[in-house]
């Protein structure tokens, strides 16, 4: 690759294009991946233990104190998973990481809690024909992952997720709220290393925050340079109001039953009022 094709990549992509890798299945960043999950300390690819229990407490308002058959799609490590098993639940995790599920297993069996982990991706064309019909009293999705996906993403989810619930059942799920949007937003940055968190080879990443404020959207992207090869990384990050969201869910068939802020309370700064909890039917 030389430096036109480099500098080509620089340019701002249209909205909602991926880009050329994805993290969760290279080894490497699988691994950085994990370490950062399972760090009690940061709110980043999890949240701290406290806003993960906070998060619970608001789940079992909707479960009544009764077992139900839970899956949560997109679970990691089982940070929720387990913890709602050890409440009584009957739960499925799925994933899009091998390396995260065999944490998660291994942390289930060592705890001996009985859930059921599925290695795969709940945007493939398989997954919704994969799941049983009408099995889940909940179908969840945590730490705003709904909102990274794109218009087309999203409607075939939600069709998904409704052949997977019961008459009766709940999605439970969170967005960013549109408050203060620029302070999410990070700035460009250069990083040039022979071994670190994006390659075991050195490289040269260059970060930055592209807003999309007509869609309310911004772009978290990362170029990865070897030498060898350039990687592209793409984090697409929406923020919706109550409006968005019933739009959205009543476009796809769902009931609204509820919006909650403050879940989270006010500790960092994608807490607080800035993450709205849903429910709907």
């Amino acid at each position: 690759m030389d430096i036109y094709a480099l500098l080509n990549s620089l340019e701002k992509p249209e909205l909602y294009v991926k880009g050329s890798h994805v993290m969760w299945t290279d080894p490497h960043m699988a691994e950085q991946l994990q370490s950062v999950h399972l760090d009690p300390e940061q709110d980043l690819a999890s949240r701290k233990p406290d806003s993960i229990r906070k998060t619970l407490e608001w789940i079992e308002t909707f479960t009544g104190g009764k077992p139900c058959d839970i899956l949560e799609l997109g679970c990691g490590p089982g940070l929720y998973t387990q913890r709602l098993a050890k409440a009584g639940h009957r739960v499925t995790g799925l994933d899009f990481s091998e390396r995260s599920l065999t944490t998660a297993r291994e942390r289930a069996d060592g705890a001996g809690l009985k859930v059921r982990y599925i290695q795969g991706d709940y945007l493939s064309p398989t997954f919704a024909t994969s799941l049983p019909v009408h099995a889940y009293d909940v179908v969840m999705i945590i730490y705003t992952d709904f909102g990274v996906l794109s218009p087309i993403d999203q409607a075939t989810l939600l069709a998904s997720i409704r052949r997977a619930l019961k008459p009766e059942g709940l999605f439970l799920f969170d967005v960013l709220y549109p408050k203060a949007m620029n302070e999410k937003m990070g700035s460009r940055q250069w990083e040039a290393v022979t071994s670190g968190y994006w390659s075991a080879e050195p490289y040269l990443a260059l970060s930055e925050s592209i807003p999309y404020l007509e869609s309310r959207a911004f772009l978290n992207q990362t170029l990865v340079w070897t030498g060898g090869e350039l990687k592209t990384y793409r984090f697409w990050v929406r923020f919706y109001d109550e409006k968005d969201i019933s739009d959205l869910l009543s476009g796809a068939g769902f009931t609204l039953i509820c919006f909650r802020k403050n879940v989270l309370g006010d500790d960092g700064l994608w807490n607080g009022d800035h993450v709205m909890f849903c429910a709907a039917q």
